[in-house]
């Protein structure tokens, strides 16, 4: 299948090569700037609008409906968007970039500057391709990006929505917003249990998906005089799940089923206030305080009904209720003074927490009984404090050098269930370079040190009913570190072709994965050492030389691969959850005289596999695929039909059971399941008023 894809891949990318004009374009070597009137044919409503059309640039997005497991990130130096708006990042956390681009109108924008590595004077210094918006909200002139869509499938229709009121007035900006998303989902399919220990089992499983989640924003920027600004960010968000799967179940020789019903619902509320000020010293010293609340409470609840055709049934209920938090305080110096030189030093203060406590019932036909869950009641807490100083030097106008040292110290305490403390010092130099030959070539480099984040909840133990398993919780868990080691090309072509290539190297240490605990048990820990290597690819280009006028191809290629010994095995193996390679590819073609544009979307991604102590899950993506059609019928608006998953695709899942361990290549069973989904659409109404 890799090989498939692969040629592919690459007959797509020969394409691209063969529209590669030999006009070049015009540009700094470093920066490349597009007007308003670049993006007009693609009628943009908003400013996200906008940055989406920036060629060889993707926008790292939390997920199209932002119901996706959030990324943990270490901090908020580590939180660096890779768009600015007005030289400067958002000072939040749970507000995705996409979110806020998508408040201000696509008329605010009035110039959009493409930065390519020379970006450590930045507020995005970690990110080698950065996107900086200038915008400007006219005085005492409100407007109200909005949009109203309607998500179809299988005869549901959800509606959902947002709207921002944005206004300028006596040096200051103002937005209030609030946004609706909600999706029902409904698929299914069959499972099979192939057994080496009793009779095999066919499935019927129908799965029934509802999230649903409010947010309302305020956020305001004041500029005081020509040295002083601030900037305060709110954010309140509702957020509720509902998963219902409903499970027949035939094990051979039986023809009734035996049934199963569980129900999943997961509410929570969240709430962030951010925000900054800055003061500008003279032309060369400025400082910056930066400030971050945030909480979140949360109430989980999973209940697992069995009705067998013969005999008496049972219920397990599992839930729990936490609360958890993130306090910041980041105070950053920055000095030009000296020729060639921007320096940056400052300091970071963080604390977070989860409390969390859980109850797990059992009941049969014998009674009811409170099964006790090690490790289900703990509050987990984290101090942490990090001084770090950089350079950015201009070595020449084709040569940048960045440069820097942060230091990190931490403590983590655990109580409840268990009690333990631990300190932690971590320091992580980083260096970067630029070198840009032509106005059309560059070359990148990092050599970086990283620390990833913990996930506090795996510190707390939980029960897994779908699989009859205990996700126990492991009080001792490091946080992984990196070794980053990148090589980056890039040329443009044209007005809007790019090419980009980066082999990568990393080497990691404390390998967060499964490991056993005792013969019975397993739970989220540290391996030892491994390593990943692999390269990315993209190519944005225009299709006109193959007889699209107008139309444009991005494809976005990534391969990987990984080594780490097995702590159950000790043999050599991927690390988990890890696919070999995806691929994401869009065409699209606008019609600049009917206002009319289409375009097809293609992803896939290789298998994912996650080992335990005695099985083994792999995951298998199949392709996806999308198609759209939008029409602009006056300046500020715009009717969008969307076509989802149009090949009727799905997910498969194997499961593989061993007898007590996987060293023992014993199997005791394997299951099999396979989720199928149906087309789903969507339409969208989206303006300025």
């Amino acid at each position: 299948m890799l090989s498939k894809l692969s040629s592919q891949s690459m007959s797509l990318i020969l394409l691209g090569l063969v529209c590669i004009s030999v006009d070049l374009a015009a540009s700094e070597s470093d920066t490349i700037t597009y007007e308003p009137s670049f993006f007009a044919p693609y009628n943009p409503v908003t400013a996200l609008d906008i940055v989406d059309r920036v060629p060889g640039f993707k926008l790292k997005r939390q997920g199209s409906s932002g119901f996706g497991e959030e990324e943990k990130v270490r901090g908020f130096g580590n939180n660096l968007s890779d768009v600015l708006i007005n030289g400067k990042r958002p000072s939040t956390k749970s507000t995705p970039i996409e979110k806020i681009l998508a408040r201000y109108p696509a008329e605010s924008v009035i110039r959009v500057d493409l930065i390519r590595g020379a970006t450590g004077s930045l507020e995005s210094s970690k990110a080698s391709v950065v996107v900086n918006l200038t915008m400007d909200i006219q005085q005492g002139k409100g407007s109200i990006p909005w949009q109203a869509s309607l998500s179809i499938e299988e005869g549901n229709i959800t509606p959902s929505g947002n709207a921002t009121y944005v206004v300028s007035s006596n040096n200051a900006n103002y937005s209030i917003g609030i946004e609706r998303e909600k999706y029902v989902y409904e698929f299914g399919g069959p499972q099979t249990i192939s057994s080496l220990i009793g009779p095999d089992e066919y499935r019927d499983d129908d799965l029934y998906e509802v999230p649903d989640k409010w947010t309302f924003s305020a956020d305001m920027e004041r500029q005081i005089g020509s040295r002083d600004s601030f900037r305060i960010n709110t954010q309140l968000t509702d957020n509720s799940y509902e998963l219902d799967k409903d499970s027949a179940r035939y094990p051979e020789g039986q023809l009734r089923a035996d049934l199963e019903e569980q129900k999943t619902l997961n509410d929570s509320m969240e709430v962030e206030l951010g925000g900054d000020y800055e003061r500008k010293f003279s032309d060369t010293l400025r400082m910056k305080v930066i400030g971050l609340l945030n909480r979140k409470e949360a109430d989980f609840s999973s209940t697992l009904t069995t009705l067998p055709d013969a005999g008496a049934g049972s219920l397990s209920d599992f839930s729990y209720e936490s609360e958890e938090g993130e306090s910041i305080i980041r105070f950053e110096v920055k000095w030009s003074g000296w020729q060639s030189h921007n320096l940056q030093y400052g300091l970071e203060v963080t604390e977070n927490f989860l409390d969390s406590q859980s109850t797990f019932i059992y009941e049969d036909s014998t009674g009811s009984a409170l099964i006790a869950l090690p490790g289900g009641n703990a509050r987990v807490e984290e101090f942490r404090a990090e001084v770090f100083i950089s350079d950015s030097w201009t070595v020449s106008k084709k040569l940048t050098l960045d440069t820097g040292l942060a230091f990190e110290y931490s403590e983590i305490e655990q109580t409840g269930d268990t009690n333990l403390s631990r300190k932690f010092t971590y320091p992580k130099p980083f260096v970067t370079a630029t070198f840009s030959p032509s106005e059309f070539t560059q070359w990148r480099f990092r050599l970086q040190r990283e620390v990833g984040q913990l996930d506090f909840f795996e510190f707390v133990s939980s029960a897994n009913l779908e699989d009859d398993d205990l996700n126990l919780g492991n009080p001792n868990l490091k946080p992984e570190q990196f070794w980053v080691l990148e090589f980056g090309f890039e040329r443009r072509f044209g007005e809007i072709g790019v090419i980009e290539f980066m082999p990568f190297y990393h080497v990691i240490d404390d390998v967060e994965d499964l490991v056993p605990l005792g013969d019975t048990y397993e739970a989220p820990g540290n391996i030892g050492n491994g390593e990943r290597w692999g390269f990315e690819a993209a190519l944005t280009t225009a299709l006109d030389v193959v007889g699209i006028k107008n139309g444009r191809l991005d494809i976005f290629y990534n391969w990987q691969d990984s080594s780490v010994e097995d702590p159950v095995t000790g043999e050599d193996r991927q690390l988990s959850d890890e696919a070999v390679w995806d691929v994401d590819i869009s065409l699209r073609q606008d019609l600049a005289s009917l206002r009319l544009s289409y375009g097809i979307g293609y992803v896939e991604s290789d298998v994912t596999t996650r080992y335990g102590l005695d099985e083994i899950k792999t995951g298998t993506y199949v392709p996806g695929m999308t198609f759209f059609i939008e029409k602009s019928f006056a300046k500020d608006y715009k009717l969008r039909f969307d076509a989802m998953n149009v090949l009727n695709q799905g997910a498969h899942r194997e499961r593989r059971v061993y007898d007590m361990s996987r060293a023992s290549e014993s199997i005791l069973f394997t299951e099999k399941r396979v989720l199928d989904d149906e087309t789903y659409f969507g339409i969208s109404l989206s303006g300025t008023f």
